[in-house]
């Protein structure tokens, strides 16, 4: 495999950037959209974008050109604003839907017209004090939506490289399938529940007889313990907080595309985000409003406060600024 010889530098708005930052700490690393309206450039003007190349983001605080984080880019596509709030919400860097319309009305788009998402994956996002001032002797001299690019062939590309990737490096995970920061909340509950981790996934997959409470699949290899609500103590691995389910649909479940909730009292059922078809996945709407199946004994099913919380935090979660920003303790926003 060929790596790219070059990355990608890009002016953002500090407001974007404050609102990458607070949901890469409370939820990790996600992909984020540097949309382009109206008479905003980014990555517009740029020739032969190559998926995976660094892209850093600098911004312009209090007279400070500041390299603040970055992702890896991926692919540029044109899309109406609500079509990118399903599938980026808060990671179009808005807090909400409508204040995503005013920052691209402020920039130049008039309804009916199409924005360009410009899609980073990975993208990650430094503190004040982890961000890095650019020497005077390296000037960007961008101005807001603007970009430069810079080979790795120079100096200067080999510099801004490794000084972003170094800051990131604390942030990652080692032995992960993609080696990004889960979030302060995964970090926190995983951290205490990792010693019991084996001995919860055994009883549960016997208590759901090997077999997916959503789908029914009983190919073992695939299936995984979703647990339902983030907790710091033992009741990360009470059956109450765990759910037997095929490792796509444990995944859909935890990036709060799909929930349960309780129909009555003798019966759990599927519910599916509407956004899962602007990803592609329409094919899971085939089991919104199903019945799960679940453990004979009662004990072991589902708490119902649990996928209450569920439906509230994690359900849509994208869509929501803060949706975990308040722990199981009550400590409050991170930020």
């Amino acid at each position: 495999m060929n790596l790219p010889d070059k990355l990608y530098v890009i002016a953002v708005p500090y407001p974007w950037y404050r609102a990458i930052k607070a949901h890469y700490i409370v939820s990790g690393s996600k992909s984020v959209n540097c949309w382009t309206a109206g008479d905003m450039h980014y990555l517009k003007d740029a020739p032969d974008l190559e998926p995976g190349t660094l892209t850093v983001f600098e911004v312009n605080l209090d007279g400070h050109h500041l390299l603040c984080g970055g992702g890896f880019y991926f692919r540029s596509l044109d899309m109406q604003p609500e079509q990118a709030w399903e599938i980026y919400g808060v990671n179009n860097g808005a807090e909400s839907y409508d204040d995503f319309l005013k920052q691209i009305g402020e920039n130049g788009w008039k309804s009916g017209e199409n924005i360009t998402a410009h899609v980073l994956n990975g993208a990650f996002a430094f503190s004040r004090k982890e961000s890095f001032e650019m020497p005077e002797e390296l000037p960007l001299e961008l101005k807001t939506g603007q970009m430069k690019i810079f080979s790795l062939d120079e100096p200067e590309g080999r510099f801004i490289a490794k000084v972003v990737m170094h800051r990131r490096s604390p942030h990652l995970r080692p032995g992960t399938n993609n080696n990004e920061w889960p979030g302060i909340y995964l970090m926190a509950a995983e951290k205490h529940a990792f010693d019991y981790s084996m001995v919860f996934s055994t009883k549960m997959l016997t208590a759901y007889g090997f077999r997916c409470a959503i789908s029914g699949d009983s190919t073992t290899p695939l299936l995984d313990v979703a647990h339902i609500r983030t907790f710091y103590d033992e009741r990360f691995t009470k059956p109450e907080n765990g759910i037997v389910m095929r490792n796509d649909l444990h995944r859909l479940f935890s990036l709060g595309y799909i929930t349960c909730v309780y129909a009555s009292d003798d019966e759990v059922k599927v519910k599916v985000s509407k956004c899962i078809g602007a990803i592609g996945g329409k094919t899971y709407l085939k089991y919104d409003g199903s019945s799960m199946r679940l453990p004979e004994d009662r004990s072991k099913w589902p708490s119902r406060d649990y996928l209450k919380w569920h439906n509230q935090r994690r359900f849509e979660n994208w869509l929501k600024s803060g949706a975990l920003g308040k722990s199981d303790g009550g400590a409050g926003t991170m930020l």
